[in-house]
């Protein structure tokens, strides 16, 4: 492939130098990486005490090579992380139609990009796909080495210039989602475990992309091509990350070492089998039945009225507990 053909690899950081560094890494490991295009946009720190960490993560960026150009985007002021991402994401786009995103906290397999670079080809002028994802969540089978789901992943993906800027970051969506029985319906068929982050997202508590996009597509109909086997690790579970909690299952999740992929069509049964699969994995039918069921109380009793009760039925249970106890 020319390298011009490749699509740019933009990552985001802040202050996790250790993160960073192992993100680098591999993603210089890759078999494309030296034709590859890698920007970094690094934040500014929030306060006094961030500035030393800023300056030793600048010092790391400064020596970064192995890539066919390194491009810098260093902030004066502190924009966070959304804002970071979204305006370096401009940046790239004045350049290239399509890219590859990256946070710091996402270690690569080998063939990450060449995965990256060969499904946006493939795709590139259909537009029921939305993204390129390079990580799958274990548990999920498919029937192929590629497959398509009706959700989006945040750990290393990729987007087409034409489609990113479809989507509207905000509460709006997610609004739509909880106020429309038949959109809340269908996201708890696709994957119940969003509920509480869509009702973040609605009251301004959260902004995760990765949710965001993912109510676009269900919404809207839209598909993810995925790898069979994950293509990355993400490393951020350690308390270290805005959005994630600490769970070293993902520190460990076992990453292909393929570096060539076959891409084969992939039917409307291919979709439905590997769909089942992903609800399953979130939940299924019983998580399923419980959100909808709490969303048809909060209906009929509004809000209040599910506390009420809940109440009445922590009251029970301590009632019962403390009966069994004599």
């Amino acid at each position: 492939m020319e390298p011009r053909a490749l699509a740019p690899v933009l990552v985001a950081t802040h202050t996790r130098i250790d993160h960073l560094k192992r993100t680098i890494s591999a993603l210089r490991e890759n078999e494309l990486a030296a034709k590859t295009h890698l920007f970094i946009a690094s934040d500014a720190a929030r306060d006094e005490n961030e500035v030393k960490q800023v300056m030793t993560v600048r010092n790391y960026i400064d020596s970064i090579d192995g890539f066919l150009a390194v491009t810098k985007i260093y902030r004066e002021q502190n924009f966070g992380h959304f804002k970071n991402f979204q305006d370096a994401t401009d940046k790239v786009f004045s350049l290239y139609d399509k890219i590859i995103k990256l946070e710091d906290d996402i270690v690569t397999a080998p063939g990450f990009l060449t995965f990256m670079n060969k499904g946006l080809l493939k795709y590139e002028h259909d537009k029921r796909v939305i993204s390129i994802s390079g990580h799958l969540w274990e548990g999920v089978k498919g029937t192929k080495e590629t497959m398509l789901l009706p959700t989006a992943n945040g750990w290393g993906w990729a987007i087409w210039k034409d489609r990113f800027y479809l989507n509207r970051h905000d509460a709006f969506l997610a609004r739509d989602f909880l106020n429309t029985p038949r959109l809340f319906f269908k996201m708890c068929g696709i994957n119940p475990r969003l509920v509480p982050m869509v009702t973040r997202i609605a009251t301004n508590k959260l902004i995760a992309g990765d949710v965001s996009w993912s109510l676009y597509i269900i919404k809207y109909n839209k598909l993810v091509l995925f790898p069979s086997v994950s293509l990355v690790r993400n490393i951020g579970h350690d308390g270290s990350g805005q959005n994630c909690g600490i769970d070293e299952k993902f520190n460990e999740q076992a990453i292909s070492t393929k570096t060539s992929f076959i891409f084969e069509d992939i039917s409307k049964h291919d979709i439905k089998i590997c769909s089942k699969s992903f609800f399953i994995n979130n939940g299924g039918y019983s998580l399923m039945s419980y959100r909808i069921f709490l969303y048809c109380l909060g209906k009929i009793f509004g809000d209040k009225g599910i506390d009420r009760l809940r109440k009445i039925k922590s009251g029970f249970i301590i009632y019962k507990n403390n009966n069994n106890k004599l």
